[in-house]
């Protein structure tokens, strides 16, 4: 089944979507602290008329979206937290917590989730169900193992996770699979992950980039 959402879905949303962000940015948190991400995240499912459940794995949140049409359990992952690091970059909506800060770009990660669940809560005819999960901790390689302990992958036939990378050229995106070299997997067979070029400011590898492509007028995120 191939569904297409109408032109003006993202359009509507973008702007909503880059505030979160940039609050989101303003108001970073470490792992297992992430107590305003998780109410902001929680309070956005609970307005799409989901049921949620909070303290998953710590701090997590997980919501299902069931679908009117058979089909597989998807769970699509964004990771909440921010790292020990002080930001410089003298943005209007830079960190305002000393010594913290959005720098792996966790903070687009929940935006774009919530965008996505904002629009899939309005498709119609949605096939098997989805299973948005906001995870703690992925700095720390510990917060996966925290949410599968309390049962995050019950009942799921597939994981899709993202992550930004700047260097990829906009709308880009490329997809692996297979058994996951990262410690907080513990080789655990991964379903297909996807990197995505939404262009972002906080980039842990912001540094290797060229002067161009880190000039901040050139990243809306």
């Amino acid at each position: 089944m191939t569904t297409t959402f109408p032109p003006h879905s993202l359009d509507r949303l973008e702007p909503d979507l880059v505030r979160l962000r940039r609050d989101l940015h303003r108001h970073p948190e470490l792992a297992f602290a992430e107590r305003r991400t998780a109410s902001i995240v929680r309070d956005r499912l609970e307005a799409l008329g989901l049921v949620v459940r909070s303290g998953v794995g710590g701090t997590g949140v997980v919501a299902d979206l069931d679908g009117t049409e058979p089909g597989p359990r998807v769970l699509v992952r964004a990771d909440m937290d921010a790292i020990p690091v002080t930001e410089r970059t003298g943005l209007e909506y830079s960190s305002t917590t000393p010594g913290v800060m959005h720098a792996c770009g966790h903070d687009a990660h929940v935006a774009a989730l919530i965008g996505a669940a904002t629009m899939l809560t309005d498709m119609p005819g949605l096939p098997g169900s989805i299973r948005f999960c906001f995870q703690p901790g992925e700095e720390l390689l510990t917060g996966a193992r925290r949410m599968i302990a309390d049962g995050v992958m019950e009942g799921v036939d597939a994981v899709l996770g993202a992550h930004l990378l700047s260097p990829f050229s906009l709308a880009a995106t490329s997809s692996s699979s297979g058994l996951s070299a990262r410690p907080a997997t513990a080789g655990r067979r991964s379903r297909p992950s996807i990197r995505s070029s939404l262009p972002r400011r906080s980039c842990a590898h912001f540094n290797r980039l060229s002067p161009a492509k880190r000039d901040p007028a050139s990243l809306w995120w």
